[in-house]
């Protein structure tokens, strides 16, 4: 979910503690928390900023620990344990830990928080430059990584039902071209150059890792059914770790210190964006600690607006100003609120389906148009 901070449109966010709209606050620790001790301590610290900030509907910690460590603290835990990913190359994860003060529709948070995901094996999974080589031969798109601002219209038409507001996408794409340093971009077009299906990626370094976030899957009505989305992610995922996990190139490398790296998502369980993602390896995996499964799914976590033809075009004729107070009005977003669960991408499916001649196959049919 896209917001601007300090001139940075963010959707990792940042370490320390911040809020973020509407009514949420998040923390996420610069240091590895390696105690029981340590993760209870600074969930009470979440708990203390909740009740002297704006935020008092979602508190979110995220943070870098150990299993030992972890199973002792959900025993003092004051917040819900949401989700566990694995940190390639370490024996540690990233856990979150978060708690609604409220939730609006708790019968159905109870029914799918006990969904459960099925990893595929490596070996069933598609290579992934197959996927964006039948994109190629169709004749009708092609994998882009570029964008100016003459996309604003179509990269709203995308991303409006995630709350993205015209100075939000104004400023993404603004910073996409100023900095080296700028989120990653994965799109579709068709034959006249128009985008199709969308994804971004977000970094954020944090605990002696980075953490990049993908999100904001999305393809055109009219245009779905054809696996564009997942040749949207199967390159991002490409550029993601030709600039993070190869370091050979130092002016598009984004980690510049060789650190651990987690590539995840938050996918929207009512979508069927976990679905393109588990095609491509990510995976949600069925951790026990003290003899109970972890639940992954994230309560009513943000906030997806509702695909009617009524409320699109009310949102993509509003300003900026007119956007932000719909989305400031309680009525408005609790109504759109929505479950999640967390995804990762495992090492060994990095290792085995993304190996460094794949991610160069894969990087060699952006912007080429048969």
């Amino acid at each position: 979910m896209g917001h601007l901070e300090n001139y940075v449109v963010s959707s990792a966010g940042h370490p320390g503690f911040e809020v973020r709209s509407p009514l949420r606050a998040y923390g996420i620790p610069s240091e590895a928390l390696q105690t029981p001790e340590a993760l209870v301590s600074e969930q009470k610290k979440l708990l203390e900023f909740m009740d002297v900030s704006s935020a008092s509907r979602r508190g979110v910690l995220r943070a870098r620990t150990n299993l030992l460590s972890l199973e002792s603290a959900l025993v003092e835990s004051p917040l819900n344990h949401g989700e566990l990913a694995e940190i390639g190359g370490t024996d540690d994860f990233i856990v979150t830990f978060a708690q609604n003060n409220k939730l609006t529709n708790p019968e159905k948070v109870e029914i799918q928080s006990k969904m459960s995901f099925i990893t595929k094996p490596v070996e069933q999974l598609l290579r992934p430059s197959l996927r964006v080589e039948s994109l190629q031969k169709t004749g009708e798109y092609y994998l882009s990584d570029k964008l100016t601002q003459k996309d604003a219209q179509d990269l709203m038409k995308l991303w409006w039902v995630f709350g993205w507001t015209w100075k939000g996408i104004n400023d993404f794409i603004e910073q996409f071209n100023a900095s080296a340093n700028s989120p990653w971009f994965s799109g579709v077009r068709d034959r006249n150059g128009r985008l199709v299906s969308a994804v971004q990626g977000d970094k954020i370094e944090y605990a002696d890792h980075l953490s990049v976030e993908v999100t904001e899957f999305s393809t055109l009505e009219g245009h779905e059914g054809k696996s564009l989305c997942t040749a949207a992610l199967t390159g991002l995922i490409a550029q993601i770790i030709r600039h993070t996990l190869v370091n050979d190139d130092p002016i598009k490398d984004k980690n510049p210190k060789n650190l651990p790296v987690l590539i995840y998502s938050e996918l929207n369980i009512d979508s069927t964006s976990f679905y393109v993602a588990q095609s491509l390896g990510f995976e949600s995996p069925s951790i026990e600690l003290n003899g109970k499964i972890i639940d992954q799914t994230l309560r009513e976590n943000v906030y997806v607006l509702e695909k009617t033809p009524e409320l699109e075009q009310l949102w993509m004729t509003s300003t900026t100003e007119e956007q932000e107070a719909m989305l400031a009005n309680p009525d408005f977003y609790e109504s759109h609120l929505r479950n999640f669960v967390m995804m990762h991408m495992p090492s060994a499916v990095i290792e085995t389906l993304f190996n460094i001649e794949e991610v160069d196959q894969i990087l060699k049919f952006y912007n080429q148009f048969n």
